[in-house]
């Protein structure tokens, strides 16, 4: 038998909840691993549905302010509609395949807005995707942590100055 959760536990799924709605996930999810597919022989060889691209979300939404967060929920169920009105299925039991023609059509739209939804979809996924560290290094990006990018003892400025 399992024990029960604690207060902290339940208080943080209640707080995720309100972030997210399940579906609202799998939609979302599903949008991430049209744009990042996971497949035999990809250059990477990784994809969305191989990182922790759920925990990328909630914390994303955690920290945009309401109207973003309201915003970028809005524009996963209007994916979701759109894939209902289009093939009769909602979009993350589409396959694959068809889950990446439904997105190209938004990018190839001639409605700004559907371009709009299909661009911010792509940049939201891939601030998450290329995030984690097995992706970065799986690109070659590789960046040392304990280093800094600027030499805060001071700098020389072209004159004899050293700036404190």
């Amino acid at each position: 038998m399992s024990p029960l959760p604690d207060a902290t536990e339940i208080d943080l799924e209640r707080s995720m909840s309100s972030l997210l709605l399940p579906h609202e996930e799998r939609v979302a999810l599903a949008a991430f691993e049209a744009i990042f597919p996971s497949f035999e022989g990809s250059p990477l060889g990784i994809g969305a549905a191989d990182v922790d691209m759920r925990a990328f979300l909630l914390d994303v939404l955690a920290a945009y302010p309401p109207r973003l967060r309201y915003g970028l929920r809005a524009l996963f169920w209007l994916l979701d509609v759109s894939a209902v009105l289009t093939t009769g299925w909602s979009f993350p039991r589409l396959p694959v395949e068809m889950r990446e023609r439904l997105l190209l059509r938004f990018y190839n739209s001639r409605v700004y807005y559907l371009r709009y939804i299909a661009l911010m979809l792509k940049a939201v996924a891939s601030l998450g995707f290329l995030g984690f560290p097995e992706v970065r290094q799986r690109i070659g990006y590789v960046k040392n942590r304990n280093v800094s990018p600027i030499h805060l003892g001071g700098y020389s400025s072209g004159s004899e100055e050293v700036a404190r």
